[in-house]
């Protein structure tokens, strides 16, 4: 590198030398990256504001709850493993708007049953259970369960 191009380098303003630059954890003093802005209390906050979101009636879909902070939709679940108790507004967020959208499926001026059956795993651990056992189970033994539940279900 010549020493024009050094200059020029300068005068933009990109360090030549970043061994020393601000987040560099290998930098003299530099004990790693800043602290994380999402405390324990900050996310309380935002956990007791995420269950009155879930109960307004409007609110239908999760991921819009992680676009009022400007965050994609996998920032949900990373909080939830940070916080306990953001776990469980999670939960409660999850529980309360797919019951909502099961009560709203295929009524007039409702959501679409065909959207609902498609994304309800999201909403309910009992169907994300149910689609991984029949995604993962032997078709001979699939079709016993069935038969066993189908003749239980004929002697009540």
């Amino acid at each position: 590198m010549t020493e024009q191009d050094k200059n020029k380098k300068k005068k933009r303003g990109a360090p030549l030398d970043n061994k020393f630059a601000v987040g560099n954890k290998v930098a003299v003093g530099n004990k790693g990256p800043p602290p994380s802005k999402w405390t324990e209390e900050k996310l309380a906050e935002v956990a007791n504001h995420f269950m009155e979101w879930a109960d307004d009636e409007n609110n239908l879909i999760l991921r819009e709850f992680a676009c009022e902070y400007k965050r994609g939709q996998e920032w949900l679940p990373e909080m939830a493993q940070k916080s306990d108790v953001f776990a469980n507004a999670l939960k409660y967020a999850k529980t309360k708007i797919g019951a909502r959208r099961e009560k709203t499926a295929g009524k007039p001026n409702g959501l679409d049953a065909g959207i609902v059956k498609a994304t309800l795993a999201t909403y309910d651990y009992e169907h994300r259970e149910v689609l991984r056992l029949l995604k993962s189970a032997d078709i001979q033994d699939l079709k016993k369960t069935i038969n066993i539940l189908c003749r239980g279900q004929m002697k009540k």
